[in-house]
């Protein structure tokens, strides 16, 4: 299942189907003449793919083979697709009425065998692994998922602890007829819904102060709804410095130095190769020449 030719041909395939996802609508200005072909030809390639899947179930068995292939996840969401949309032509098959089939199958069908094309494509992403940067990218997420569980955690619980803050202090007079918000000129509209009225609220509005997007906006928003009382921006300095200075900025520097770890690792990993592949050219030489 690993050889390059294989590979090659299920490749060209796939583009292939991607490509003729336009015949449909062909169809559908040509009176609806072409798509039925089109259909059964899909449900055809699709159960081809299901025997690929099979072989990976056998010869990996099923909890590796996803463990070992990435292609396995895409086409058991296929499967239950491509069996779904031959039900559905299965059953308009039986309708005596053609015109209701027609309709049926080109609202319902049609969109299912789509989506199987888009999960399809998914596979091309294994290909960005062979791209040297994209690789480090991809080995620096994978080595991320793990310690960012314990960063990502100290920032939701920063979070939330100034989102029950927020709402203390602020809960439930952020209002659309709030007097202070229609009287500043400053406050654009659409910003009261940035209130800390309840929890989720409060944590969306306290993301937003994170990203430092028009956070003076809110501030000012917060202060005049409590008749200009600037002791109130107290709460919003405190929040930017446990929530961007330490806690955003120790995440983005984690991330940057995992990036640069594992970009020397790649780096080291190709200086070797192309170490170890010289060596043997060498002796190879020198053996012919001996």
């Amino acid at each position: 299942m690993a050889s390059v030719h294989y590979e090659l041909i299920v490749n060209i395939l796939i583009v292939i189907q991607s490509c003729f996802t336009i015949i449909p609508d062909i169809g559908k200005v040509n009176g609806l003449l072409l798509y039925d072909g089109w259909i059964y030809v899909n449900i055809f390639i699709n159960f081809l793919f299901f025997f690929e899947l099979l072989a990976d179930w056998i010869v990996y068995g099923c909890t590796k083979a996803y463990q070992r292939s990435m292609r396995c996840w895409p086409e058991s969401i296929n499967l239950c697709l491509n069996c779904l949309a031959f039900a559905l032509i299965i059953k308009v098959s039986a309708d005596d009425d053609m015109d209701t089939p027609k309709a049926f199958m080109y609202s319902k069908t049609i969109k299912l065998l789509h989506a199987i094309v888009f999960f399809r494509l998914t596979r091309f992403i294994t290909l960005l692994y062979e791209l040297h940067s994209m690789r480090v990218i991809i080995e620096t997420i994978k080595n991320l998922i793990g310690p960012m569980n314990n960063l990502l955690a100290v920032m939701v619980t920063i979070l939330y602890t100034f989102a029950l803050i927020g709402e203390l202090l602020f809960g439930g007079q952020i209002k659309t007829d709030s007097e202070p918000i229609i009287m500043q000129d400053s406050i654009p509209d659409n910003y009261y819904l940035c209130n800390f009225n309840d929890l989720v609220s409060a944590m969306v509005t306290l993301f937003i102060l994170m990203i430092v997007n028009n956070w003076y906006v809110i501030v000012s928003l917060c202060v005049a709804i409590k008749n200009g009382n600037t002791l109130y921006r107290l709460y919003f300095m405190i929040f930017y410095y446990f929530g961007v200075l330490i806690g955003l900025n120790i995440l983005i520097a984690f991330a940057i130095d995992m990036y640069s770890a594992v970009e020397r690792l790649e780096t080291s990993k190709l200086d070797n190769e192309n170490y170890l592949i010289g060596l043997s050219d060498k002796r190879r030489k020198e053996s012919v020449v001996f």
